[in-house]
């Protein structure tokens, strides 16, 4: 009986933890992933600005242009929550998602244009403020 019983929770732990797996990968939706990988971009261009010099200005550019494409492709997509809001309101919360993805888009471009001029204090400036465009959208268009 003594091993029975921690068999036991092992694999009712194994169990949840599968279950748990399921749920996110059911909620795991095309913009989720794109803005992962936008998200990911973000955090690699932080990290490797720390100590920016021109001779990394190509991979600086590079994962700008990951953000860009990631940016533009999410702004053709429609989020979940929009997605379960009754018809009237959906056109509006929509609206709302394009300016803010506009906004995203235009802010990830002047990013790019300082890192293309090297003006990397600039760049480093605006990739900070990416944090409060990002807070925004998920607070209104992210599902809890």
């Amino acid at each position: 009986m003594k091993t029975t019983l921690p068999l036991f929770l092992t694999i009712a732990t194994l169990l949840s933890s599968v279950g748990f797996a399921q749920d996110h990968e059911e909620k795991e939706t095309e913009l989720y992933a794109s803005m992962e990988r936008m998200d990911d971009a973000y955090k690699d261009l932080r990290r490797a600005m720390r100590g920016a010099s021109d001779e990394n200005k190509a991979s600086y550019l590079e994962l700008a242009d990951v953000m860009l494409k990631e940016a533009t492709d999410s702004k053709k997509l429609v989020p979940e929550k929009v997605k379960k809001l009754p018809e009237a309101e959906q056109e509006k919360m929509l609206e709302e998602y394009n300016r803010q993805m506009d906004g995203l888009i235009s802010a990830v471009e002047a990013i790019r244009n300082a890192l293309e001029k090297g003006d990397y204090g600039t760049a480093n400036t605006m990739l900070r403020e990416l944090r409060g465009i990002k807070s925004e959208g998920h607070d209104t268009f992210k599902e809890d």
